[in-house]
């Protein structure tokens, strides 16, 4: 990235969009951090003068002037929770390539998640990585996922509406540090307890610090690129099997686990609480959790490649746990 050119970095106020910022600001990228109104500022790592706060789906045209000499914008922003989760999302997504459009931004970052993969439909202990088919199946999908999933396909448009634009799509794996690993692929967690799955595949984790390594090396390459748009991975080199994820788990008093079951049981089970759910009439409430795609992408045994990512950034993720 040419050094006279900002980087716009939406989601500014999350841990994800907090990290990077400060990543930027350490590397001597001019950043601009965009905040919703109402959003925590405290430590965010900038100057005043450079945090914009606003909500891009007000006035996407105000935003847009506030873009110029911007060479580069990273996507963050996303709602996590609430019933409009899915709609906002998207509705932000749109207005913010509308205003990058009106701006005359050329290239676009969108973090994602490997979660919009099809893993009901990939074989148990095959390999996952950028060939791998995204989910179409919205039912199976939990609504992060499917979030995403329809992210991706608004920037990959956005991107190909001109040939100069270019576009990465970086989907991360489970994102932790020091402080926090999600227990989202230990298994079933009810009221503190968790029946834990056992099998012998990866669990695909990235350190954030890892993460914005990545997004730092593509903002420096994105420019130069030949490709219009490219899909990577992020993943840790020799990322935890699930008995070691467990075992992590446990160590950190992450989760109580109250019994253990084969992932080929489980999945027999949640299938079983899915069809009972949708019986009852309730099947617009199934939970993420017991979502087809959702469980398979977190309890069934597959390895994680970042091969593409590291060839391409020259980056090399090493496990912190």
């Amino acid at each position: 990235m040419r050094s006279a050119q900002r980087v716009v970095i939406t989601g500014a106020a999350g841990k994800l969009g907090r990290s990077f910022l400060r990543t930027c600001v350490d590397a001597g990228f001019p950043v601009l951090a965009v905040i919703r109104p109402g959003q925590d500022v405290s430590g965010i790592v900038t100057n005043e003068s450079d945090i914009f706060v606003t909500d891009v789906n007000d006035d996407w045209e105000l935003f847009a002037r506030g873009l110029a000499s911007t060479d580069c914008v990273v996507h963050f922003a996303a709602s996590m929770s609430g019933k409009e989760m899915y709609a906002n999302t998207l509705s932000t997504t749109g207005s913010l390539l509308k205003a990058t459009e009106f701006a005359g931004v050329k290239n676009i970052v969108l973090v994602s998640s490997i979660s919009v993969l099809d893993y009901s439909a990939s074989k148990e202990k095959s390999k996952i990585d950028e060939s791998s088919p995204v989910c179409a199946c919205d039912q199976y999908l939990g609504e992060y996922a499917r979030m995403k999933r329809d992210q991706e396909s608004l920037v990959d448009r956005w991107v190909h509406a001109e040939t100069e634009r270019r576009g990465v799509i970086l989907r991360a794996g489970l994102v932790y540090d020091e402080t926090d690993i999600s227990a989202d692929h230990a298994g079933l967690t009810i009221a503190n307890k968790t029946i834990c799955v056992t099998h012998t595949g990866q669990v695909p984790l990235i350190h954030l610090d890892s993460l914005c390594d990545a997004i730092k090396s593509v903002l420096e390459l994105i420019s130069k690129t030949e490709s219009q748009s490219q899909i990577l991975h992020l993943i840790d080199d020799q990322t935890l099997t699930q008995p070691e994820y467990i075992e992590r788990l446990k160590l950190t008093n992450s989760i109580r686990c109250i019994a253990a079951v084969n992932w080929k049981s489980y999945l027999s089970m949640t299938r079983f609480l899915t069809k009972l759910i949708a019986f009852l009439g309730l099947g617009t409430r199934i939970p993420d959790q017991l979502r087809q795609n959702s469980v398979a992408g977190r309890n069934k045994p597959f390895t994680f490649s970042n091969a593409a990512a590291s060839k391409c950034l020259d980056w090399s993720p090493k496990s912190r746990l």
